[in-house]
C-alpha cells in the first residue's frame, strides 16, 4: 500500500507541476499578449495619426495649387515698390489715348508692413470738353492692371472744359 501510496503522490506531484507550468505560462502569454495587444493599439493609434497628418498635407498641397493661380495673378496686379514709377507714364499714356489733358502727383504713403501691403496716394487731374472721354477714362482706370482704390471723384466745369479729378491708392508690394 505504501508503494501506491508513494507511486499516487509521485503523480499527483508531477501532474501538479505540469499543472502548475502550464498555468504559469498561460498567465506570462496572456501578460505579454495583452502587452503586445496595448502596442498595437498605440501603434495603430499612431499610424491613423500619422494618416491623417498626410491627409491634410496632401490637402494642403491641392489647395495651394489652385491658390497659387491667384497669387500669380496678385503678383502681376501688384508690383514691386519700384516698379510704381511706370505707374504715372502708364497713366498718363492711358490719358493720352483719350485725348485729355492731365495731371498727375503722388500723395502720401501707407508704408508696407510685415504681411500687409503698401499703398501710395495719387491725383489725377484730367480734362476735357467731351464727358464721353472722361468716362472712358474713368472705366479705363478701373479696370487699370494695377490694384487701386478710387478715394474720391470731383467733377467741375471750367472755361468750357470739364474737369475730373481723381484720388485714390495704388498698392504695391
Amino acid at each position: 500500500m505504501n508503494y501506491f501510496k508513494n507511486k499516487l503522490i509521485l503523480e499527483l506531484s508531477i501532474s501538479f507541476i505540469i499543472i502548475a507550468s502550464l498555468l504559469g505560462g498561460i498567465i506570462f502569454f496572456k501578460n505579454n499578449i495583452s502587452n503586445y495587444a496595448q502596442k498595437t493599439t498605440e501603434l495603430k493609434e499612431k499610424l491613423n495619426y500619422l494618416t491623417s497628418g498626410v491627409t491634410l498635407l496632401s490637402e494642403l498641397q491641392n489647395q495651394y495649387k489652385e491658390v497659387s493661380v491667384y497669387e500669380n495673378k496678385l503678383n502681376n496686379i501688384i508690383p514691386a515698390y519700384y516698379d510704381l514709377i511706370n505707374f504715372q507714364q502708364d497713366v498718363q499714356a492711358l490719358a493720352a489715348s483719350q485725348g485729355l489733358t492731365y495731371s498727375f502727383t503722388f500723395a502720401g504713403e501707407t508704408p508696407k508692413a510685415s504681411n500687409k501691403i503698401g499703398a501710395l496716394g495719387f491725383t489725377i487731374l484730367v480734362s476735357s470738353q467731351d464727358i464721353n472721354k472722361l468716362l472712358n477714362f474713368l472705366n479705363d482706370l478701373q479696370h487699370f492692371r494695377y490694384l487701386i482704390t478710387l478715394d474720391n471723384i470731383s467733377v467741375s466745369y471750367e472755361s468750357n472744359d470739364l474737369k475730373l479729378g481723381i484720388n485714390g491708392k495704388v498698392f504695391y508690394k
